[in-house]
């Protein structure tokens, strides 16, 4: 508890509120005992008073004999101003206080004082506390000290150069014999034993300097010429460790490396207590610089740029990284570097090296290059106009000059955000668009989007909701229909819903255009699955040689075989493969089976009296990509595999193709170069991790139908198919006013326009007009519109507030919902130069438990006022309105004023309306009969 109060009550916040962790990175190990007691005792500031203020303490010396005096030299409380009072100095050994005194302090200061210590008091360590008190504020300050043996006063540690020198101050009434250093070198299991000389009033001793980050452990040694030795507590002594340089990395341990804004960004991390002190060269590269990667430029951070994860750096600024929310436990000082990025769509792989150079000296200069595939999604710009096309065929954007002055970022969305419930996304086909350093909105011009249909998908799922019996042809014909019922849509976020663009299928002839598109890239098979232990043996006659079992349709097996560098094909079998004396049969995981093109490699090796399989493996070891440059619009469906020969070669092998050829040897491209085939450019980029011989790559190529549409914004755009034909229902209003066609309104009325549809009205679509007098067109100020859309129940509210001038009016209101089906609505109006009331009456009548009396006043009244009486003139009831117009309605319910039910028979209700200077009055008869 004591060590607790210590601490201080600031101190005491940080172990209460902090995280466990981060005291513990923070402080290490000098708080664990304090940490222990305040896990015994609870939160002591929440139960105890804490000192408002400190007293110093400053004695003569700290070693007495018994009897002897404490002398308390003059000293001050701090802060002092206005602190005056009492104050109580004991000195006390365990829980027995052995002497007392009492002095006063004057406005913080108070004078010398003596205590007298028992003369029969034993040998040991004491402690003078000192306590006073000014109103409610309360000062506390103390000091150890011993009594018939000789005091440590201090330690004290100091590097110097290669040595480290530690200093004691001994407190001591008769004397020492001598002083005496024990020390234990870093990781050793002995203690070593060194003099201490006498400098001043000081003891010293120096011992050899730890290394970065190592620790000595040491004590001293007081040996006194009376009484037994005194020995300190141990203490360590830690040399500041080296800083460590490298790349964050995220909880999975993947490097935190990504493109944003057009550029490639690298997050860094210092593991040390101090801002690095020089700057850091950091260089980026396309491809592993160890086996020749592409430079793409560096970047010097400055010892300005870091910033410390829990904290705000000196500018204020916050840490604004990945690194410290996809890694909450990162210790250390984090910063970013980033080089402008090469458009060059497609995976890439970057890596980047940290202090290429080692100009700083680090605890680990092992983890100072690192490496992710990243997904490069940037075209462009265009400022002279042009067409940019996706280099796997899936989306083409064309565009006029001064449209796209800034690069294009295009990436595909997995799953849509769900809008209308009868639109049918199709797979695959989803794509959010956006111009970097642009603000959101219009753009200047339209732009055309050409978005592809994975026909392949399409016709699966055709073929699964018509039933096995549905023919080829049947399934064929119902593709198309869906492919012409599908538009490309943008997805509108302010409404949550998806807007039918003016799009229409590209067609070649009458039919629709198909071309080729790369459906698919891996980087290592699609599917889980080895050799089938049971069935797959080897003969003696088999080859010592590598081989390659490639899955295809129906459960057959290709068969590559790898001797050296003679890489040829044996067959396509089911399973036997006697001319090499092989039975191969593949078995897939029942999560993820083998697809067509996966490859499961083994050898053959030679065994005593025969030959084995052995080195059966389908997964990778390098970690490259596989970049798509181009694909013809004609290339041949098929799907083709890489498989290595070696770290940099491979062959290529098409499920359906075979393996590919060169006269009579086997095709071999090479990572890092351009390779051609099947109509396809592609390069594999070789990333952290060597390729291996028999690691495979895949991509597969399919024809697809496309869609072409205009857009005047950006954003999230798909391919689907909606069924919706009904337009939207629109409904108009009068705000204040029982409205309905024909009715007279006032000269300034607003009317309200509410639109409903199913799929979401657009709100870009409405149109209002107004017609005077059945021919002339009155402009609407559209700036006072007030358009007011609902996702939630799927509306739009347009309030229309008007100035007018007595004629009859046509209100006109379009609008469209999402799908574009259009709707209009119409309502005439009259604003009359005349204040009349007319069309009096009541229904029904006669009544049995309630009547509506309604009027028509063709201009707004100041007041309308309708008085029931009996046939005897009593007055019954009254209703009054202000500023009604058109159609006026209360309701009677045959009820007096005390809420008494009237009896049957005649009763007048007289109505009297007023605007300005005129009053009209009329009267008609009410008949009561239950």
């Amino acid at each position: 508890m004591e060590q607790i109060f210590k601490l201080g009550k600031r101190r005491i916040g940080r172990i209460a509120f902090d995280s466990k962790v981060e005291v513990l990175l923070r402080d290490g190990l000098s708080q664990l005992t304090v940490m222990k007691q305040y896990a015994l005792v609870g939160d002591p500031a929440t139960k105890l008073k804490l000192p408002d203020r400190e007293i110093e303490v400053n004695l003569e010396r700290h070693s007495f004999a018994p009897g002897d005096i404490i002398r308390i030299l003059p000293g001050s409380v701090r802060p002092g101003a206005g602190f005056s009072g009492r104050m109580i100095a004991r000195v006390r050994m365990g829980d027995e206080v052995i002497a007392r005194a009492e002095t006063i302090v004057q406005n913080g200061r108070y004078d010398g004082f003596e205590l007298r210590l028992p003369g029969a008091v034993e040998p040991g360590e004491a402690i003078v506390d000192l306590y006073a008190e000014s109103g409610d504020e309360v000062a506390v300050g103390g000091a150890k000290i011993s009594i018939g043996m000789p005091r440590i006063v201090r330690i004290e540690e100091e590097a110097a150069g290669d040595k480290l020198k530690i200093s004691c101050l001994v407190s001591s009434f008769s004397g020492v014999r001598g002083i005496w250093l024990l020390w234990s070198p870093p990781g050793a299991g002995f203690m070593k034993r060194e003099g201490m000389s006498k400098e001043g009033d000081r003891f010293v001793a120096e011992i050899p300097l730890p290394g970065p980050g190592e620790s000595v452990r040491y004590q001293i040694e007081v040996v006194p010429i009376k009484g037994e030795p005194i020995l300190s507590e141990e203490r360590r002594f830690k040399s500041k460790p080296l800083p460590d340089l490298s790349v964050a990395e995220t909880r999975g341990r993947e490097p935190i490396i990504y493109v944003e804004g057009g550029k490639l960004i690298a997050e860094l991390v210092c593991r040390s207590d101090e801002r690095p002190g020089e700057p850091v060269e950091v260089e980026f590269f396309e491809g592993n610089p160890e086996i020749g990667g592409k430079p793409l430029g560096s970047k010097t951070v400055r010892p300005a740029d870091w910033i410390r994860r829990d904290r705000r750096d000196r500018g204020g600024r916050r840490v604004d990284m990945r690194a410290a929310i996809e890694n909450p436990l990162i210790d250390g000082w984090l910063a970013k570097a980033w080089v402008e990025l090469p458009l060059s769509p497609g995976e890439r792989a970057f890596f980047v090296r940290v202090d290429p150079e080692d100009k700083v000296k680090e605890s680990n200069e092992g983890n100072n290059l690192a490496g992710a595939v990243v997904e490069v999604n940037l075209f462009g710009p265009l400022p002279s106009g042009g067409r940019l096309v996706d280099p796997r065929g899936r989306f083409a954007v064309e565009a006029p000059p001064g449209v796209l002055n800034a690069p294009l970022a295009v990436e595909p969305v997995g799953e849509p955000p769900e809008g209308q419930p009868l639109l049918k996304p199709f797979p695959g086909s989803v794509w959010r668009m956006s111009l970097l350093e642009s603000s959101e909105g219009k753009l200047g011009s339209p732009v055309a989007v050409e978005l592809m249909i994975d026909l392949d998908q399409l016709r699966r799922s055709i073929a699964e909701e018509l039933g096995g019996a549905a023919g080829e042809a049947a399934v064929q014909v119902a593709l198309e229909e869906r492919v012409r019922a599908s538009a490309i849509y943008l997805w509108l976020p302010e409404i949550s819903g998806w807007r039918r663009l003016k799009s229409e299928p590209v067609e070649e002839g009458g039919a629709l255009k198909l071309r080729s598109v790369v459906v698919s890239v891996s980087s290592g098979n699609e599917g889980e699955g080895l050799l089938d232990r049971e069935g797959s043996r080897a003969s003696p006659s088999t080859p010592i040689a590598d081989w390659a079992a490639m899955a295809l349709p129906e459960e057959r097996v290709r068969l590559i075989k790898m001797e050296g560098d003679e890489i040829e094909e044996v067959g396509v079998g089911e399973g036997s493969f006697p001319e090499v004396g092989l039975s191969i049969y593949l078995e897939s995981s029942p999560d993820t089976p083998l697809r067509p093109g996966d490859a499961v490699f083994f050898s053959t090796l030679p065994t005593t009296g025969g030959v084995r399989i052995g080195n059966v493996r389908s997964r990778n070891f390098g970690d490259g990509v596989l970049r798509v440059l181009s694909v013809d619009e004609s290339a041949p469906e098929e799907t083709w595999t890489l498989i290595f020969v070696d770290r940099r070669r491979f062959v290529v092998v098409g499920v359906e193709s075979g393996l590919l050829k060169v006269g009579d040897r086997a095709f071999l491209g090479t990572a890092g170069e351009e390779v051609r085939f099947g109509g396809c450019a592609v390069q594999v980029e070789p990333g952290g991790e060597e390729f291996r011989r028999g690691d495979v790559l895949k991509l597969a190529v399919k024809r697809a139908a496309s869609l072409r549409g205009e857009t005047d914004r950006l954003g999230l755009l798909a391919v689907m198919r909606g069924e919706d034909k009904t337009p939207p229902r629109i409904k108009i209003s009068v705000l204040g006013q029982d409205f309905a066609d024909g009715d007279y309104v006032s000269s300034n009325p607003t009317f309200c326009a509410t639109v409903t549809d199913d799929s979401g009205v657009d709100p870009e679509s409405l149109q209002v007009k107004l017609i005077r007098n059945l021919i002339e067109p009155v402009p609407i100020d559209e700036s006072k519109l007030i358009i007011s859309p609902s996702p939630a129940s799927r509306s739009l509210t347009v309030n229309i507030p008007l100035q007018l001038q007595p004629a009859k009016y046509e209100l006109q209101v379009r609008c469209a919902d999402l799908e574009g089906n259009r709707s209009e609505e119409r309502v005439t109006f009259v604003v009359s130069p005349r204040f009349e009331m007319t069309d009096l009456m009541n229904h029904p009548n006669p009544f049995g438990d309630w009547t509506e009396i309604t009027c028509v006043l063709s201009s707004p009244a100041d007041e309308i006022v309708f008085k029931i009486y009996t046939l005897s003139g009593r007055l019954i009831w009254m209703e009054r309105l202000e500023g009604a117009v058109g159609l006026v309605q209360v309701r009677w319910d045959g009820r007096d004023y005390e809420g008494r039910e009237v009896a049957n028979g005649v009763y007048y209700c007289r109505v009297i309306a007023r605007a300005g200077g005129k009053r009209i009055t009329k009267t008609i008869r009410l008949m009561r009969m239950r």
